[in-house]
């Protein structure tokens, strides 16, 4: 990949980048880990990786393979968060209870209700097929997974909402 072509792709996904960072980092402490920083770092990585990269011209492809990229970094930067928590004993004793970026974005009790019955994994495919409007095969690359793993999850994740919300109907 020439250097015009990556600046084109900065230029294309920054937005879709930083957003994905931003909503996923209810997590972090910003003293040790900023969303922007995060940001910079994804196209760091992919500057270093550009030989890897899928095409230009496949945006579904250049799309997962940027947030898998992003999601890995803010995974790696959660751990650091975390431990820098359990080494310093900043925290109380409990376990700090940190609302998810899902939970914060869904406004109706209902739906939030529905939501936190779904394992992490269901609420992971879920959330990035509805906010970030991505297919079970971008999910899957993602994630690292097959697309049939990931469809198969989703389904279960729609089955377990919509039967949550059709017993709540007849109460």
């Amino acid at each position: 990949m020439e250097t015009q072509e990556f600046e084109q792709l900065v230029r294309t996904h920054a937005d879709l980048v930083r957003s994905f960072i931003w909503r996923r980092s209810g997590g972090l402490d910003v003293a040790i880990s900023d969303p922007e920083d995060i940001a910079a770092e994804v196209w760091i990585i992919a500057w270093q990786r550009r030989e890897a990269a899928p095409s230009p011209d496949d945006t579904s492809a250049t799309t997962a393979w940027l947030l898998q990229i992003a999601r890995h970094l803010l995974a790696n930067h959660i751990r650091k968060t975390d431990t820098r928590r359990r080494i310093t004993n900043t925290l109380r004793q409990e376990e700090l209870v940190l609302a998810s970026a899902e939970s914060l974005l869904i406004a109706d009790e209902t739906l939030r209700e529905v939501f936190a019955v779904l394992t992490p994994g269901e609420k992971e495919v879920m959330a990035l097929s509805l906010w970030e409007g991505l297919g079970p095969h971008e999910i899957a690359v993602i994630l690292g997974s097959t697309d049939n793993a990931v469809s198969l999850r989703l389904h279960k994740a729609r089955t377990k909402i919509k039967s949550l919300l059709e017993s709540g109907k007849d109460s």
